[in-house]
């Protein structure tokens, strides 16, 4: 079996973060908040923040990506709205699609990014305001 590139795994990643929800506009590149307008929310951009290698106890190569994973969006001028409940759907449907599903939750309940196995387990870490970090393995 051919090795998986990182590439591979980034697009996986990305198409299915962004797919998670009825984004407006999406962007693999990185896109600072201040340079997104409200039309284009809510917005998803990720960042990829580092990789480390090492070795599962069987000696087997791992391969770890730390992404971060932005999303934007304006709750505009409406003292009613509360931005909290429109952020928390966005975040909850994020979580809901990166959780394994079908083959993967019977498979060791391993998120694999799609039909062949791209990653052997994925998880969410960290904390901070409209922020979830992704690590993949």
């Amino acid at each position: 079996m051919p090795a998986i590139t990182r590439e591979q795994i980034s697009v996986a990643f990305f198409n299915l973060v962004a797919s998670a929800a009825d984004f407006t506009a999406v962007s693999r590149r990185f896109v600072h908040w201040d340079q997104v307008n409200e039309t284009q929310m809510p917005f998803l951009t990720v960042l990829k923040t580092g990789e480390v290698r090492g070795r599962q106890s069987e000696g087997l190569p791992t391969l770890t990506i730390n992404a971060h994973v932005f999303v934007y969006l304006s709750a505009g001028m409406d003292p009613e709205d509360t931005p909290d409940t429109a952020m928390n759907t966005l975040l909850d449907a994020i979580d809901a699609a990166v959780a394994p599903g079908g083959a993967d939750a019977l498979n060791g309940n391993k998120q694999t990014l799609g039909a062949h196995p791209l990653a052997f387990s994925m998880s969410v870490w960290g904390q901070s305001p409209g922020l979830k970090r992704r690590r993949f393995m």
